[in-house]
Order: structure tokens, then sequence, then C-alpha cells
């Protein structure tokens, strides 16, 4: 939430009739309303009334804050998916493909987007490759770290972008523990006013102004724990 109204006043905001908090394991609409595993709130949020009205007082700080913080797990379509293909040109050197693609609407669109994947120790190089003529991305091997981490500033929804990782390795690919090193493949992502929770606020109330209802956006991936993880080495070649 961002407040610049003068003088700071007290404000209530009104979340969903049916939400509830950690009841079940599934994720979404259910017989016990729509649910998320958990959340928290800024110290300057009173929840006293948060449990019988859905609804918080707050005493807004100047500027950019965040108001909640809240995780759910379960069945949801995820911002982005990720496919990862082995290519074995020789019995020395795999080269892994990550192909990276956002499932939400071509009207938002990602920033900050960083992926990595862990390497394997013995290996005795490692290059990697951008598509050709892309800009706004950078990739690059820490050796000190045995990881790649894939750095895109900006990726419109219902786009792809791809990387090959050339690994030369100091043992055969054959061996089965390579693979296993391999991954998993972790990325942090902001999608700006993009919800896939259908958390919504039904009212934003201060004492001298009523603000139209909104949907609540997805600020940041890694804090509603909303990351894909896949391990490479589940998948096959």
């Amino acid at each position: 939430m961002k407040s610049f109204l003068k003088g700071n006043p007290d404000l209530s905001l009104s979340f969903n009739d049916d939400l509830v908090i950690g009841k079940g394991n599934s994720y979404g609409i259910n017989k016990y309303g729509f649910t998320i595993d958990d959340c928290n709130f800024h110290q300057n949020v009173d929840i006293s009334t948060f449990d019988n009205t859905k609804s918080v007082k707050i005493k807004p700080p100047e500027g950019e804050f965040i108001v909640m913080n809240y995780r759910a797990s379960g069945d949801f379509n995820a911002p982005f998916r990720i496919f990862p293909y082995f290519e074995e040109p020789t019995n020395y050197r795999t080269d892994l493909i990550l192909k990276i693609k956002a499932t939400f609407p071509k009207e938002n669109s990602a920033n900050g987007i960083v992926i990595k994947c862990p390497i394997p120790t013995q290996v005795s190089t490692v290059h990697t490759e951008l598509t050709k003529g892309v800009t706004g991305q950078e990739a690059e091997y820490s050796q000190s770290g045995n990881i790649v981490v894939w750095k895109i500033k900006k990726m419109q929804g219902g786009s792809e972008q791809s990387l090959k990782i050339k690994i030369n390795l100091q043992v055969s690919n054959q061996d089965s523990q390579v693979r296993k090193q391999i991954g998993p493949v972790q990325m942090n992502f902001n999608v700006p006013m993009f919800n896939i929770t259908n958390l919504s606020v039904k009212t934003q109330e201060s004492m001298n102004s009523q603000i139209t209802p909104q949907k609540m956006p997805l600020k940041d991936g890694s804090d509603t724990s909303l990351n894909p993880i896949h391990t490479c080495a589940d998948y096959e070649r």
C-alpha cells in the first residue's frame, strides 16, 4: 500500500467474507470458504476484528509499506512454467536448455526475474548461451557457488525465453550422480498488479474518504511462496 493522505488518518480494509486462514490443505473455494495457508501483518495493523469481520484497521506510515504477507499452496496456475531439456553431444558434455514461459495475461509483465540452477562440482568449464539478439538479459556461471544465475529485466505475459548451459564434465555424463547434482531450478520474480489467489479488498475507508474496491496485486513471487521450483533430474532426457 502507498499512503499519501494528509495527516495519515486511520484506514480500514475489508477482505473476502469467505476468507479462511489455515483450514484444510487445499487452495481456493472449498467447504471452508476461500482458504490461504497463513498470513502476517505489518506492525501498524490492528487485527483484533479480523477473525470475525475479515477487516483490519491501519495506522499507515508515510509512503509505501507491506500491509499483509500471505501464503497459498495447492492447485492453481503458477505465473511461470519451467521446461528443462538435456542434450549430450559427447560422453563428457551435457547441455541443459531451460525454457521459461509466462502463463499470465499479456497485459501484465514481470520484472526482476532471477533463475538459479546448481551445477555439478566435477566440471572443467561451463558456458551460457542466450537467445541470439535478445536484450535485457544476462547469464553467468559462478564457480565458487557451482551455480548458473540467469537474470531477465522484463518479461511480457504469454512470452517465452530460453537459455542454453553447456557443461563440460570431468567425469562421464553416464554417471548417475552427475544428473542428481543439476538443479533444482529456482525462480524469483515480481508481477505487479497481477493476482492469482483471488484474495480481494472489498472496501478501503478512511475518516475522510472511501476508495473504490480493488484486487490485491501479487507484489512479489518470493513473498507469497509462489516460486516454481523444478528439479532437473526428475525430467527424462
